[in-house]
């Protein structure tokens, strides 16, 4: 599979929302690998990850602000889910980083953390890990 350009990439992940896609059954791209699925919350492997086993946690229902569009109780689901997902990456791979992707409306439009198996030692830095963070 041919790697996309950062512009490639930018044109899609700005086009709709990559989440309510996956969701409704039209992900960007074929056969995603969903690893983790309840009536709220969707974990599935990056897309276009820079790191093998790169996983996203996201609400299902749509969502693009932490503080306002999600209630306590998603709030608190959500995190035992990332949790969850987090601590089996850790042991699939031997480490994992959490990271926040919080973007600005029209960059990023959903709600998502990346789980991220990272060797041990290695700095999690946010501009390599998250620059095609969905």
């Amino acid at each position: 599979m041919r790697q996309m350009t950062p512009e490639e990439y930018d044109e899609i992940a700005r086009s709709d929302c990559f989440v309510c896609r996956l969701v409704a059954g039209n992900p960007l791209v074929a056969d995603p690998r969903i690893v983790y699925e309840d009536e709220h919350v969707i974990a599935f492997l990056n897309q276009f990850p820079t790191q093998e086993g790169y996983t996203l946690v996201c609400p299902k229902r749509h969502a693009e602000r932490w503080e306002s569009d999600l209630d306590d109780m998603e709030w608190m689901h959500l995190q035992s889910v990332v949790r969850a997902v987090a601590r089996g990456r850790r042991g699939d791979w031997g480490n994992a980083r959490v990271c926040r992707l919080v973007g600005e409306p029209g960059t990023q439009p959903a709600c998502a953390y990346a789980c991220v198996p990272l060797p041990t030692g290695h700095a999690l830095r946010s501009a390599a890990i998250c620059r095609y963070g969905f």
